[in-house]
């Protein structure tokens, strides 16, 4: 019953982890795309869409969920 626990907490820890390796990522990429689109302002430049950067978003919110 003890190892079963022991599992299942290692388990779980190992799975937060990597949840929070994932938000940082995230944050990390959020962050430089923020910047490359304040750039792209600053310089004048019309923005037609979003940063290719930005697609983080949708897989990373996927791989939290799954």
């Amino acid at each position: 019953m003890h190892a079963k626990l022991a599992d299942a907490k290692i388990a779980a820890e190992t799975k937060l982890a990597e949840a929070q390796s994932v938000m940082e990522n995230a944050q990390k990429k959020f962050m430089e795309a923020e910047e490359n689109m304040m750039e792209n302002v600053t310089n004048g430049w019309k923005l037609r869409k979003l940063p290719k950067e930005m697609d983080f978003i949708e897989n990373g919110i996927v791989q939290l969920v799954t």
